[in-house]
């Protein structure tokens, strides 16, 4: 069964809980897989240390997520970039997923670019919405700071396809 991953972030305040973008992109992420043609499983990645408390997974359950893949390694008791890399690469490779999303947070725009190069893979950067058909990434993203918007259109080429999203455009779901 194909598969669309959030990689969510852990709240820098409280190591327990997750971002507050985490329900915001699984939202979205939902709705995506609702669309495919075939069934599409929705993923929830998370990367952590090993002594790290577990996130609250209540989130997880009411939006859908039918996977959980918990990376730890101790190199990931703080953000850096190639810990975040390295890992994730690790994991495409051993799952192929048809897409991989982030919030386009300080860390998600740090991370995605570099994964997408490490992998020579497509990546849209700043969606505002995003559909998969035909082989494709179709985005809005805004453009002139937000004075304009564009609808382009990324070639997967039967590639894994990264994308990070715009948090505070689509809003919290309600529990």
């Amino acid at each position: 069964m194909p598969e669309i991953w959030a990689v969510l972030e852990h709240d820098e305040s409280s190591e327990d809980s997750l971002s507050e973008n985490s329900g915001e992109l699984l939202a979205e992420l939902a709705e995506i897989a609702q669309r495919q043609k075939e069934d599409t499983a929705l993923c929830a990645v998370l990367l952590s240390a090993p002594e790290t408390a577990p996130a609250d997974m209540s989130l997880f359950s009411s939006l859908g997520v039918q996977h959980l893949y918990l990376l730890e390694h101790s190199a990931l008791a703080y953000y850096s970039t190639e810990g975040y890399v390295s890992a994730l690469a690790w994991l495409i490779r051993q799952r192929t997923p048809v897409l991989v999303t982030a919030s386009a947070t300080a860390n998600g725009r740090d991370w995605m670019p570099r994964l997408a190069a490490r992998l020579h893979l497509p990546f849209v950067p700043g969606c505002l919405d995003l559909d998969l058909h035909d082989d494709a990434i179709f985005a809005l993203r805004a453009v002139y700071e937000g004075r304009a918007y564009v609808q382009s259109r990324t070639e997967m080429n039967r590639r894994t396809g990264l994308a990070t999203f715009v948090p505070g455009v689509r809003g919290t779901p309600e529990e």
